[in-house]
């Protein structure tokens, strides 16, 4: 969520999309928890990407 000591204020619009992200890479960390170390990051960015484009 949105840090507390951070001064800058959030829109509706932005806190949302905010949290979506946060649930994507929260899923999407554990999706590829088991890979090889050389196939994670290519393996998360493409999921966080499908995950994104689905909402």
């Amino acid at each position: 969520m949105a840090n507390t000591t951070h001064l800058k204020s959030y829109s509706e619009r932005q806190l949302a999309w905010r949290r979506t992200f946060a649930e994507a890479a929260k899923m999407c960390s554990q999706k590829v928890k088991g890979l090889p170390k050389g196939e994670k990051l290519r393996a998360y960015r493409d999921c966080i990407r499908q995950m994104l484009r689905k909402k």
